[in-house]
């Protein structure tokens, strides 16, 4: 059973408002994707334009000097080798506060 015949059984709907619904989620779906992939972008400038070696860490986590794993998505950040993630309010605040340190 797909999600569509779940809604259909729960509110009623009929087969054209869940292909509305299926089309609408697919669209919200793409629009998180699109943002994310601006935040990286962001960063990616960011912190090449401050001349900080920047490489890829993981999937969608950037590699800081081989020392900090930086996530755009979330904005946490870690040491590398350590599993302890922290928060940051962007790349910003992350490189004025931690990395020039």
């Amino acid at each position: 059973m797909n999600e569509c015949d779940t809604i259909h059984d729960k509110y009623g709907k009929c087969h054209e408002e869940c292909s509305e619904y299926n089309k609408e989620y697919s669209c919200v779906k793409r629009q998180q994707q699109r943002a994310t992939r601006i935040r990286t972008e962001e960063a990616l400038d960011f912190f090449k334009s401050r001349g900080v070696e920047v490489g890829w860490y993981g999937y969608g986590v950037l590699n800081i000097n081989n020392v900090f794993a930086f996530s755009p998505k979330s904005y946490k950040w870690k040491r590398i080798g350590k599993n302890k993630w922290y928060y940051s309010r962007g790349p910003k605040d992350f490189y004025e506060r931690f990395y020039k340190r």
